[in-house]
């Protein structure tokens, strides 16, 4: 039966794109974007343009709500995006465990800590932890070949969230707040320094940091390739980057509020070293940088809790297993 897939955001069809590519000929994706047209036409994806609103028993395979919400009548199969935070107090189906799901056959979740939210807000449905994404399982199978590099070979990489400041105050993107410090870093540190952030931020992050001669780089695999240690406010890419055995210096805002538990980020299972004052900012770096026993542990709990400690390069096989029992 052919697999049908809806993504309305190139972060979207990333994460689609190993299911789809499994599939072969078998899938389709339907969008109404035409730069996700072109990158599943480059996969060798089949693709059509439009909405899948046509009646059909099979459910169709989605990464996000808005996804899922333009495609009524369908039953659905989401493959959560992300390391799946979540934000006590905030009920939104963008979340794990968020409301308007009851159409979805299947959740296949990264890890414990959005497993856990999503049996506790539909107990019937099938929830199944991948310990990973697809779209992050040839970067675990070169986990084992990480080396500690000397500090002029690798860069310091900064990612961002979006400013989703209407959700709480720890979605808010806090670049604003780090700007100073971080081209101080860059003039003064001897390192390079590059910067990254979510898609939905990265038109507004190319232009900010052109003017302070510092480069934007809009891909995860260069951020990998060029980065050694990643600084990030709030964002999956954190996460990521601490089950490939990388460390992370979590850039907190005097906003967040510390006395309310999302879990994750926030403030449970951070994966790394923490400093909220921009002052600070590069004595932290070359102490994150140094990878102390300290932000190992920090990492391992935080990998633990989003993965199930179990990133092993094979989450592609496990999705592709729990969809075979789905077909009617």
């Amino acid at each position: 039966m052919t697999l049908d897939a809806s993504a309305s955001l190139p972060h979207y069809f990333d994460h689609l794109r190993p299911i789809l590519k499994a599939y072969g000929d078998e899938a389709i994706l339907w969008t109404e974007s035409s730069l996700v047209e072109g990158l599943a036409q480059m996969a060798g994806i089949p693709v059509r343009r439009g909405t899948p609103l046509r009646p059909s028993p099979s459910p169709l395979l989605v990464a996000s709500y808005h996804d899922a919400a333009r495609s009524l009548g369908r039953s659905l199969i989401l493959l959560e995006h992300g390391a799946g935070q979540t934000y006590q107090g905030v009920e939104s189906p963008s979340y794990a465990g968020g409301p308007l799901w009851e159409r979805a056959r299947l959740i296949l979740s990264p890890g414990p800590h959005s497993a856990r939210a999503w049996r506790a807000a539909y107990p019937e449905k099938a929830i199944v932890e991948l310990g990973g994404s697809p779209r992050l399982d040839l970067y675990a199978k070169a986990k084992r070949r990480r080396a500690s590099p000397a500090p002029a070979e690798k860069a310091v990489g900064f990612a961002w969230h979006w400013n989703a400041y209407w959700v709480c105050p720890e979605t808010a993107g806090t670049w604003g707040f780090w700007l100073d410090a971080i081209d101080g870093l860059a003039k003064d540190s001897g390192h390079e320094v590059l910067v990254h952030a979510h898609p939905r931020a990265q038109a507004e992050m190319a232009g900010l940091w052109a003017p302070r001669g510092i480069e934007f780089v809009s891909t995860f695999e260069e951020m990998l390739e060029r980065c050694w240690l990643l600084c990030a406010d709030n964002t999956s890419v954190m996460y990521e980057w601490a089950a490939l055995d990388r460390p992370v210096l979590c850039l907190d805002h005097p906003g967040y509020r510390r006395d309310v538990e999302h879990g994750l980020r926030f403030w449970g299972h951070r994966p790394g070293l923490s400093t909220v004052a921009p002052e600070n900012l590069a004595r932290r770096v070359e102490e994150a940088w140094a990878d102390p026993p300290e932000a190992k542990a920090l990492r391992c709990g935080a990998v633990e809790e989003a993965y199930g400690g179990f990133f092993d390069g094979k989450a592609l096989g496990r999705a592709l297993r729990a969809l075979e029992g789905v077909w009617v």
